[in-house]
C-alpha cells in the first residue's frame, strides 16, 4: 500500500510557572516542552502515529538555529512530499528516498525514525499484532518490562531524598537524578540519597553532559575524585561529557571503572555504534525516535547481544514515545530496562508539569511496582488523542528558554 500523505503538528505545552535551575557555571529555565506529532496516511485510509525525537532537533537549533517549527515543516513540505506513493511493504525503499534528500545527514535520520515508526504502527494494525510480535528477533517477546523511573530535575538535597522516597513508595527499585550543581553540592546529594535509601534501590546520576572539562566546570582531579566516592553507590553515571568527547569518557572509565551511560545525542545508528565498540560504555543508550527506528536500531541492539555492553533506551518526552521504545525492548535480546520518565504536578511528584506528555494518547500506561506492561493492542497498541493538535498549539518559545 502506498504512502498518501505525511503530516507533522507541533504541540507545545507550556509550563504555567517556568521552572529556574541553578547549576555549576549556568543557569536554565524550562518554560515549555515542544513535541512534534506526525501521521503516515496510505492511500487505503490506513493512518500510523509516531513521536519526532527531540534530540537532534537540539543539534539542529546548535548548527542553523531552528525551532521544532521548522523541523515540522521539513517533515511536512520535503519528506512528505518526497514519500507519496512510496510503498510502506518496502521500508527501505522509504529509508532510501529520505537519504536522497539534500537534508544534513542528522536530519534525514530524524526523517527516518519518525516514518519507520509510523510504518510499523500501520503494518502492526494491518495484522493485528502489536509490533514486538513482528519485530523478529530471535527470541520470545517479553512485554512486562523493568521501567526506572527518570525524574530529579535539578532540587536541593531533600527534595530529592522526598521524590525518590514517594518513588520507591510506589514500587519502584531505581531512582534517576540530575547532577551538576558542583563537587560538594554533588556528594552531599548522593550522601543524602544513600543515608535514606535502601541498598536495594539503584540509584543512577545524570550528569547531563555538565562535567564538562573543556570550560573547566569541573576539573579532571574533580571529577575523578567525586566518580570515586560515588562509585559503589550507584548503578550507572549518565553523560558525564557531551557525547563527542570520547577520549574524556574513556579517561573517566580507564580511571574510575564506573558503569558510564550515554548515546542519545548520537546523530546516527552507525555513530551509535561507534561509540559502544570503543569501550567505555556499559550502557548504550538508543532512541527509536532518534536513530531510524525500528529498521535503524536493530543496528546497535545486535551489537550489543553477547557483549559487555546493555542497550537502554533513552526517553524524555511523551509516553508515546515512552510505548514505542517500550515495544523495541519487548521484543529484543537481553534488553530488560526502560527509562520512564516522570512530570510532575500540583499533587504529585516529578520533573516540572507537562501534560501533554500524557494527554497525547487516550489511554493510561499500566505501570505497576516498577514494571510497565507494553501495550498488546495492533500496532504501537494505543490511540493518539487528536484533540492535542487543537488543545496544544505551537507557540513560539521565549528567547533562552530550554524546551
Amino acid at each position: 500500500m502506498a504512502i498518501a500523505d505525511i503530516s507533522a503538528y507541533v504541540l507545545s505545552s507550556p509550563v504555567d510557572t517556568p521552572r529556574s535551575y541553578r547549576l555549576n557555571g549556568g543557569a536554565g529555565l524550562i518554560t515549555q516542552r515542544d513535541v512534534i506529532l506526525v501521521s503516515v496516511e496510505t492511500t487505503a485510509g490506513e493512518i500510523g502515529w509516531a513521536p519526532c525525537g527531540t534530540g537532534t532537533v537540539t543539534k539542529w537549533e546548535e548548527f542553523n538555529e531552528a525551532t521544532h517549527d521548522d523541523i515540522g515543516d521539513v517533515i511536512r513540505n520535503i519528506v512528505g512530499p518526497d514519500l507519496v506513493g512510496e510503498d510502506i511493504d518496502d521500508i527501505a525503499s522509504v529509508h532510501n528516498v529520505i537519504d536522497s534528500t539534500n537534508l544534513p545527514e542528522y536530519l534525514r535520520w530524524q526523517a527516518k525514525s519518525v516514518v519507520d515508526i509510523a510504518v510499523y504502527d500501520i503494518l502492526g494494525k494491518r495484522r493485528g499484532q502489536p509490533i514486538y510480535e513482528f519485530l523478529e528477533y530471535d527470541v520470545d517477546p517479553t512485554p512486562t518490562l523493568t521501567v526506572y523511573p527518570s525524574s530529579g530535575f535539578y532540587l536541593s538535597p531533600e527534595e530529592y531524598v522526598e521524590e525518590a522516597t514517594h518513588l520507591v513508595e510506589q514500587g519502584y527499585d531505581m531512582y534517576k537524578y540530575r547532577a551538576g550543581f558542583g563537587v560538594d553540592w554533588d556528594r552531599r546529594i548522593i550522601d543524602h540519597l544513600r543515608a535514606r535509601l535502601d541498598d536495594e534501590v539503584d540509584i543512577i546520576v545524570d550528569a547531563h553532559a555538565w562535567w564538562s572539562l573543556d570550560d573547566a566546570s569541573y576539573s579532571r582531579e574533580e571529577i575523578r575524585s567525586l566518580v570515586e566516592y560515588m562509585d559503589d553507590q550507584v548503578f550507572w553515571i549518565e553523560e558525564p561529557f557531551p557525547s563527542n568527547d570520547y577520549q574524556s569518557y574513556r579517561w573517566l572509565s580507564e580511571a574510575t571503572g564506573v558503569p558510564l551511560a550515554a548515546g542519545e545525542n548520537e546523530a546516527t545508528p552507525g555513530n551509535l555504534v561507534n561509540m559502544a565498540e570503543l569501550g567505555f560504555l556499559s550502557f548504550l543508550q538508543g532512541d527509536v525516535k532518534q536513530h531510524g527506528g525500528y529498521t535503524g536500531s536493530r543496528q546497535a541492539v545486535e551489537f550489543c547481544e553477547g557483549r559487555d555492553v546493555t542497550y537502554v533506551p533513552h526517553n524524555y518526552g511523551t509516553q508515546l514515545g515512552v510505548v514505542a521504545n517500550a515495544h523495541l525492548v519487548a521484543a529484543a535480546p537481553e534488553c530488560t530496562l526502560l527509562e520512564y520518565p516522570i512530570y510532575g504536578g500540583e499533587d504529585s511528584v516529578g520533573m516540572y508539569p507537562f501534560p501533554l506528555a500524557s494527554d497525547i494518547i487516550e489511554t493510561e500506561l499500566e505501570v505497576e511496582d516498577g514494571r510497565l506492561t507494553v501495550p498488546s493492542g495492533p500496532g504501537l497498541g494505543v490511540s493518539v488523542d487528536r484533540s492535542v493538535i487543537e488543545n496544544y498549539p505551537y507557540r513560539s518559545p521565549s528567547p533562552g528558554s530550554v524546551r
